[in-house]
């Protein structure tokens, strides 16, 4: 017989491969248990990330301040925001804005422009630390603050409210601002 015309012997069909209903049931078991053991860890990272992206915007929002400030020739504020939800705009859990702030008595009037607003970090309690009874943010035309020269905020998960995942923002008398880990600048 020609070699041409030889083919090789097939195997029987009830030996080919691939997974029976009781092994696909069982690695889909291992993979639940898997995901069940991470979940909580995962969400302790996902609050840790909160945080960080809460102080970065804030920080974000005091250079933004300081620049309008000079641009500006001064007369510029950072104050929390009244939002859906929030009756204080002394809240800073509510957000913040920057406007300019013509007469500089810390209160956004029709006539004022505002330059930026951020929304609420969403499940992040922020506590500001001033030296004294103000509740706003007042840059002069050098971009220094006129009512303080040196403060804190804290951040900290609403929901867990763990003192070792909070951050701090804090800034100098100098104007250096930086962030970290805990409640303490």
């Amino acid at each position: 017989m020609p070699t041409c015309c030889l083919t090789a012997p097939r195997r029987p069909a009830a030996l080919s491969s691939g997974f029976s209903a009781v092994e696909l049931l069982v690695e889909i078991a291992i993979a639940a248990l898997l995901m069940a053991l991470a979940m909580p860890s995962f969400g302790t990272l996902v609050s840790r990330y909160r945080l960080r992206h809460a102080a970065d915007d804030l920080s974000a929002a005091i250079y933004l301040a300081r620049a309008e400030a000079l641009r500006r020739g001064g007369n510029v504020t950072l104050r929390g925001a009244t939002a859906p939800g929030c009756s204080d705009a002394d809240d800073w859990s509510c957000g913040w804005l920057v406007f300019e702030d013509a007469d500089n008595d810390g209160v956004l009037a029709p006539d004022e422009k505002r330059i930026q607003v951020w929304p609420a970090p969403r499940g992040i309690l922020v506590t500001p630390n001033f030296p004294r009874a103000s509740t706003y943010l007042n840059m002069n035309r050098w971009g220094r603050f006129q009512n303080l020269s040196a403060f804190s905020f804290t951040f900290k998960s609403a929901v867990d409210r763990d003192d070792a995942a909070a951050r701090v923002l804090c800034m100098s008398a100098g104007g250096r601002i930086r962030t970290g880990e805990g409640d303490k600048c």
